[in-house]
């Protein structure tokens, strides 16, 4: 995970009502509601559930013509291709998934994202939510978690030093990252990590509504509906999801370093408890 792209806190605006009415409708041409929107996604993903494998050969091809600038250092102390990248780790059937920014140095030397000492901050809550125990002392991936999360980011690249991929690069691997949260991902719930990684979802949400959102003062507490839409194999594919974003976790952002832990621990109860109420509620049994 690179530094902290996280802006001080702004003041609350009024509350913007947000909507996905005008992305995804049901039948009678009401919008569906959230519940809804989840069955429907997950009996999509149950029909379509193209290889991932496809997916990340597509990506090494396109860095391949983007030459995307990458930190070849890290790449070459770590043995690894620089241009092969590093998607996702964790499972595409679990309920929640975590999206940052970009890949940090240790994620490039272990081969997963979000495995750097901000990362570690997730599974370690994640951990401890599931077992109910501290992971043991040394334990860095803390395998035991991953069928329960899928962990990527914008870009599955890293960028020189602990910069932001610019905006056109991050475009070029948008496609990707729908794809795998669209067709391959099974669950419902998106924690964002930091303001990049929030705004990513911004032209899957009506026009406006991400930047009200982002400016009312309970944001790391409320949710955002966004429909995913990907083109695949020349259909066009939606995918309801709700959006949670979270502070950045890296120490360097002090305005919320404090409130993290609880605000991160906040979010993954209320994905972990939806997930268990759909299983009741339909049968489908989305926890692995």
């Amino acid at each position: 995970m690179s530094a902290a792209d996280e802006p001080s806190l702004e003041a609350p605006a009024e509350p913007t009502a947000s909507s996905t009415d005008d992305f995804i409708e049901g039948s009678t041409g009401d919008s569906l509601s959230n519940e809804q929107c989840f069955i429907f996604a997950v009996e999509l993903m149950t029909m379509d559930n193209g290889p991932i494998q496809e997916l990340l050969r597509r990506v090494r091809e396109e860095a391949e013509r983007l030459e995307v600038c990458v930190d070849r250092d890290i790449y070459t102390l770590a043995g690894r291709d620089p241009v092969e990248p590093i998607l996702f780790a964790g499972s595409p059937d679990a309920p929640i998934a975590v999206v940052g920014r970009d890949l940090g140095r240790e994620e490039v030397l272990a081969g997963q994202p979000l495995i750097g000492s901000a990362g570690r901050r997730v599974r370690s809550a994640l951990y401890r939510m599931l077992t109910g125990n501290q992971p043991p002392e040394g334990d860095r991936s803390m395998e035991t978690i991953l069928p329960h999360v899928l962990l990527t980011n914008t870009v599955p690249f890293k960028p020189v030093g602990n910069k932001c991929y610019p905006t056109a690069v991050r475009e070029r691997f948008r496609p990707f990252l729908a794809e795998l949260l669209t067709c391959h991902w099974k669950g419902h719930c998106v924690i964002t990590l930091g303001t990049e990684a929030f705004r990513w979802f911004e032209p899957y949400a009506p026009a406006g509504a991400i930047e009200a959102f982002w400016k009312d003062g309970d944001r790391f507490e409320a949710e955002m509906a966004c429909v995913l839409e990907v083109v695949r194999h020349g259909t066009v594919v939606h995918r309801p999801v709700t959006v949670a974003p979270l502070p950045h976790p890296s120490p360097l952002n002090q305005a919320y370093l404090a409130r993290f832990p609880g605000l991160l621990d906040g979010r993954l109860r209320k994905a972990l408890a939806y997930s268990r109420d759909t299983v009741l509620a339909t049968g489908k049994d989305l926890l692995p």
